[in-house]
């Protein structure tokens, strides 16, 4: 750009064009409403690019108090790579530079913890209600039935187990196939381009799903139209929240798809599973990611112990 882009504009303007840099699929769609909101919520508070300083992050670090550290933290590098990629054309003073970005996140403020693990008892009741509830025949019961069992024995990530074609599920084989497609990429190519081993309770609910004369769609997990995947839907029926609201019902509160990720890492050495193995099932590239989802768990500590013996 010319000299003269380099004076202060109004702010949407910076906005549009980092959002147009942004834009799927050159970016993840993840990656991309992150940045969007950021730069929304600055915005608010900074009608020109001149008035992005450091005052204006500490302005709208205060105007959140409600929000986790790591919350403020993503969307804080969400803005510094919005800066980094168009700040410099548009007349902004990089607030970042000589400051790391942990200087300007809250501090002193307890929020619980969010509840990542579930002792695998827990999960079982999860699996012993949809099972409950699959059995009235209802479709979308079925449906999530499918989520959850694909979510629990295979330790995909939510948008992968999502987005599966009928395609993806060799049940002759026995693999499902973590393939990208046209409404649903994956967070790399390599390694999350992946074959899992379908464990039999799973192959038994993929047979029955499948093999019903009344599906109509490509997509293994339809929403309701059935001409796409299950990715999003209406406040109380994304995916997330009939999943949370099944385990309200199995009396497990609190429950997520991510949950079901972070109990197979966690619950990997009970059966068996090596390092390299959960690797190749989790789809990390590095083996060392895979204990971001290992959880100190009661139960396997007291097995652990129980093999303790002297002499």
């Amino acid at each position: 750009m010319n000299d003269e882009s380099t004076v202060p504009v109004p702010f949407a303007r910076f906005a549009a064009e980092v959002l147009a840099q942004c834009e799927p699929p050159i970016r993840r769609i993840a990656t991309y409403r992150k940045i969007r909101q950021v730069l929304g919520e600055f915005a608010a508070i900074c009608p020109t690019t001149a008035d992005l300083s450091r005052s204006a992050v500490l302005q709208w670090v205060a105007a959140h108090p409600e929000r986790r550290r790591p919350t403020v933290r993503t969307l804080l590098s969400s803005l510094r790579t919005a800066i980094n990629l168009a700040g410099a054309d548009y007349g902004v003073i990089n607030p970042f530079l000589g400051r790391k970005l942990h200087a300007f996140l809250p501090s002193g403020i307890y929020h619980p913890p969010i509840r990542r693990h579930f002792p695998a008892a827990e999960l079982a009741k999860v699996l012993v209600r949809c099972d409950y509830e699959a059995l009235g025949g209802c479709w979308e019961a079925r449906r999530l039935r499918v989520v959850i069992y694909l979510a629990a024995f295979t330790g995909a990530r939510a948008r992968e187990v999502l987005g599966l074609r009928v395609e993806d599920i060799d049940l002759a084989q026995g693999f499902v196939k973590i393939r990208p497609n046209e409404r649903r990429g994956l967070k790399a190519d390599e390694p999350s381009l992946r074959d899992i081993p379908i464990a039999a309770p799973l192959a038994r609910v993929l047979a029955s799903w499948i093999g019903r004369s009344d599906r109509r769609s490509p997509w293994l997990i339809p929403h309701q139209y059935l001409d796409g995947p299950w990715l999003n839907g209406s406040p109380r029926n994304k995916p997330l929240a009939r999943v949370k609201a099944l385990g309200e019902r199995a009396g497990v509160s609190g429950l997520t798809i991510l949950a079901f990720r972070h109990a197979f890492a966690t619950l990997a050495d009970r059966w068996q599973i090596g390092p390299k193995a959960l690797q190749d099932l989790m789809g990390h590239s590095s083996p060392q990611t895979q204990w971001t989802y290992r959880h100190t768990d009661p139960d396997e500590l007291r097995r652990a112990v129980d093999r303790v013996r002297f002499g």
